[in-house]
């Protein structure tokens, strides 16, 4: 547009140059008269039309400016291409001072700072994790091994993101609202959530999954935000429960105990089971209120993913809804649609005054629980 514009414009200049020479050649005034009337028209033309044409062209600019806008909440528009996902296979060594926000807990010692777990030198493959305040270092399996989270980690820079942008959504309502991760994984939410600002409480039982997310908090600068415990999250502490593993899915990795149920439904998925990660002692949801960490916490959202045993935790977090301030808390919801399981978690968490709906805000009926989505989210009846 601003081409032709200019092309119009120089074309009538050049034409007005040229016809100036024919002023010599008149001699009979009607002709003088017939030339500068149109000489006057076209100079209005360009006087007022020239203005006015600039004008149309800095609101269109704005307008288009405009439509480009992208809200807060939403993921930044970035072309993936292949050259900026492939994940740089690094040799990843702690040479800085020891992790002083990993805890983990067990009857005899109780909590204890856990120095161990990310010690080394370990080949982690490093990409970018795409988040609405910009990009932050993200460790990942290998794509193969873990198809879900890490492929989609690799390929689109983000996994699961309606739901993150949810959960970002909910701590955005309000600055002084911080996330407690259980269930946390490599960290698609405990990173997003500390790229915000906000201090998280994440939690995870593979130790993997921990060593990948504390070399990810150190490299993004979150040390100050993000509190990581090791352990996992049961309804009764201190027992030593086996990690069952769910084949080319890191993040289908579940507590194997009395998980009839939990298997049953992998299954009506094609998931192949099989095999162990290895065993780790069990803590209470209550139990984590004792953390100095965690004192400071009064507002809280609670992201719960936990492959089956949601139903667990909450029999052992009476205190923590009673304690601390939950506006929101998502929760899996497949492995217990058809299931005993449900109806525990419904009891508890109708009696500790929440109310069903879908991750959108969509208010969602008890009675009709076996057709409630894979994930709802439970809202204050207030």
């Amino acid at each position: 547009m601003d081409l032709l514009l200019a092309n119009v414009i120089t074309t009538q200049l050049a034409h007005l140059y040229t016809s100036s020479n024919e002023w010599g050649n008149l001699r009979d005034p009607e002709q003088i008269m017939k030339m500068f009337t149109g000489r006057f028209r076209l100079t209005s033309v360009l006087f007022l039309g020239i203005p006015l044409t600039f004008l149309c062209l800095f609101l269109f600019t704005t307008l288009r400016k405009s439509t480009h806008s992208v809200e807060k909440i939403h993921l930044v528009e970035t072309s993936y291409t292949s050259e900026n996902t492939r994940p740089q296979q690094v040799k990843v060594c702690d040479k800085q001072e020891p992790f002083k926000n990993i805890y983990s807990r067990n009857p005899k010692t109780g909590w204890t700072l856990n120095e161990d777990v990310c010690r080394g030198c370990p080949n982690f493959r490093k990409s970018k994790l795409q988040t609405p305040y910009g990009e932050t270092p993200i460790y990942i399996y290998k794509a193969a091994e873990d198809i879900y989270i890490s492929k989609g980690i690799q390929t689109a820079g983000i996994f699961d993101k309606h739901k993150t942008l949810e959960v970002l959504k909910a701590l955005q309502k309000d600055k002084s609202l911080d996330l407690i991760d259980i269930g946390a994984n490599i960290g698609v939410f405990t990173l997003s959530a500390a790229k915000l600002g906000r201090r998280v409480i994440a939690i995870d039982a593979l130790n993997t999954n921990i060593q990948h997310l504390c070399f990810s908090v150190r490299e993004g600068g979150f040390e100050k935000n993000v509190t990581i415990i090791h352990n996992a999250v049961a309804d009764r502490s201190g027992m030593i429960v086996n990690l069952g593993v769910q084949k080319n899915n890191m993040g289908g990795t579940f507590i194997d105990f009395k998980s009839e149920n939990i298997k049953k439904v992998k299954k009506e998925f094609k998931a192949t089971i099989g095999g162990s990660y290895g065993n780790i002692s069990t803590i209470i949801l209550d139990e984590i209120l004792e953390l100095d960490a965690l004192k400071s916490f009064k507002n809280v959202v609670v992201k719960m993913d936990i492959e089956g045993f949601e139903d667990r935790v909450l029999l052992g977090a009476t205190a923590f809804f009673k304690t601390l301030n939950i506006r929101a808390v998502f929760m899996e919801w497949v492995f217990h649609r058809h299931a005993a399981s449900g109806v525990t978690v419904i009891d508890f968490m109708t009696q500790a005054g929440f109310i069903p709906f879908t991750e959108s805000g969509g208010r969602l009926s008890v009675s009709s629980r076996t057709s409630w989505p894979l994930d709802v989210l439970w809202l204050p009846n207030s």
